[in-house]
């Protein structure tokens, strides 16, 4: 049996959500996970399982979840197709995972919310260095960079 050049491209691109290198999640209107790849799951400490009985603001740091809240009704009342932002979330394990995401709204031809489309890349390790700096820099007693080299 051949496949059709439809179908192959529907193979690809669920290859691509299931192997990107960032994490990707697939939410109903409602912010209840349906589709959340290996690499969102992988920075959450989450099972698919486990993600797939949550919703995005039950992960989300709760300094976070008014405007997380924000934001999805903003989506479920057509006032906004897109977000990108920080966000914190709330690893299995407790620990704080710094992300850069990106929400896009799903519509139907009338304008319905059908679901949301979130990418967040793991940006703790970026954030962990910049607050050093910043540590180090109080230290010396301003906020200037400071490069350091071995000799």
């Amino acid at each position: 049996m051949t496949t059709s050049p439809l179908d192959e491209r529907i193979q690809s691109t669920r290859q691509m959500f299931a192997r990107a290198a960032v994490g990707m999640a697939v939410c109903a209107p409602d912010g209840r996970f349906l589709a959340p790849n290996a690499a969102y799951c992988d920075m959450l400490g989450y099972t698919e399982a486990e993600l797939l009985a949550r919703t995005a603001t039950a992960v989300t740091h709760p300094d976070e979840q008014a405007g997380h809240r924000t934001m999805l009704a903003e989506m479920q009342s057509g006032a906004r197709d897109n977000s990108v932002r920080d966000k914190r979330y709330v690893h299995k394990n407790g620990d704080i995972v710094f992300s850069r995401v990106s929400v896009s709204a799903w519509r139907d031809a009338h304008g319905a919310l059908i679901a949301l489309m979130a990418i967040a890349e793991d940006v703790t390790p970026r954030k962990r260095a910049e607050d050093f700096a910043a540590q180090v820099g109080l230290e010396f007693g301003d906020d200037s960079p400071r490069v350091v080299h071995d000799m």
